[in-house]
């Protein structure tokens, strides 16, 4: 009976295939698994865990390629931050640093990713490290100055951080709101960042960055009035 037996060449070709799919298929597989930022962001600012039942799958696929990628590293820090909800708690402020820490990583190589920037922001206001928020906050707006997905979150998060934000940030998150109140977006849009600047009690604030313009003024007026 005849032995099968590979030729050197080709045992050396299926050990290469083995190596390059041990290592390359995490990486494949993390833009397909990492978690909606969007929703990450909004949980983050809410203070509400990640809905475990319908991202248990992907955070378990994150795991597995967050053995070679940085950016499933920084969703999955993410994810651990958003179920650490009391500001009391150890895990609280573990979850915040490694959080912070797989950001500035996945950051060192990505540096042009606005969303990350911003989550970046967001992990270290969660940490209580709001002046270390500032940076991350600005990159995350001049990358991406014209995003209409990320105003509401922007103008509220950046009522939070004003007193910490330098003239050229509060130029900045001024511009956001008067984004946000051009006639041409969406109108829930423009609602939804009328209550949040209902909600932090900054119309007067807010009215300084819109009043220059009288159809942005008007706009906000009308929106606000919808709101009360």
């Amino acid at each position: 009976m005849r032995r099968f037996r590979l030729a050197p060449l080709a045992a050396l070709n299926l050990l290469l295939v083995a190596l390059i799919l041990a290592v390359g298929l995490p990486g494949m597989f993390a833009d397909a698994v990492r978690l909606p930022s969007e929703v990450t962001i909004h949980e983050l600012r809410m203070g509400q865990p990640v809905a475990q039942a319908a991202d248990e799958s992907a955070i378990g696929r994150l795991g597995w390629a967050a053995i070679t990628s940085n950016a499933a590293r920084a969703d999955l820090a993410l994810a651990m931050l958003a179920d650490a909800t009391d500001p009391n708690s150890t895990e609280y402020r573990v979850a915040g640093d490694h959080a912070a820490r797989q950001l500035r990583t996945y950051l060192a190589a990505v540096p042009g990713d606005s969303r990350a920037w911003a989550n970046l922001a967001l992990a270290e206001m969660r940490r209580g490290t709001g002046g270390a928020a500032v940076i991350p906050f600005k990159m995350s707006v001049e990358l991406a100055p014209s995003s209409a997905v990320d105003l509401v979150w922007r103008c509220g998060f950046g009522l939070d951080l004003y007193p910490l934000l330098d003239d050229d940030g509060r130029a900045m998150l001024a511009r956001q709101f008067r984004l946000a109140m051009d006639d041409g977006l969406d109108s829930s849009i423009s609602e939804q960042v009328a209550r949040t600047v209902w909600e932090h009690n900054a119309i007067p604030l807010v009215w300084g960055f819109v009043a220059d313009d009288p159809a942005t003024a008007q706009r906000f007026t009308t929106m606000l009035a919808r709101i009360k």
